[in-house]
């Protein structure tokens, strides 16, 4: 068997590949190596300088605001009407709901349709791509 171009060219490309995961690979575990061609900058050293501060001086012991309606009574709560029983209709339809409420009014009518709903045309049917 003779080995072609097209062999020792895939043999070169294959161990660049190894050789390149395992660069990004070095590059990734430690950004600082010195085969990274973008290393991060160094960092800033910091300084530790100590600054004359002022001391907060301490609050009174009765800094807390006092409540301005001290000494005014109190209001009792007063009482919430309960809900009553409301005559409803639902879209679509055709019959009012019966008043449960037991007051004797009589119950609300269907709501009329909007003008010009009887000119709405009909769909037509949606043409199937076969």
């Amino acid at each position: 068997m003779q080995f072609s171009i097209w062999d020792f060219l895939t043999i070169f490309v294959l161990v660049a590949l190894v050789f390149v995961i395992g660069l990004v690979l070095m590059i990734s575990l430690d950004p600082e190596a010195a085969v990274n061609p973008f290393p991060p900058p160094p960092p800033t050293p910091t300084y530790f300088i100590p600054t004359p501060t002022s001391t907060q001086r301490p609050m009174q012991p009765t800094w807390t605001p006092t409540n301005p309606r001290e000494g005014m009574p109190t209001l009792r709560p007063s009482s919430t009407p309960h809900p009553t029983q409301t005559p409803f209709t639902l879209p679509g339809n055709t019959e009012a709901t019966p008043d449960l409420s037991g007051d004797g009014e009589e119950p609300l009518e269907e709501t009329p349709a909007p003008p010009g709903s009887e000119d709405t045309p009909e769909p037509t049917p949606t043409l199937a791509l076969t």
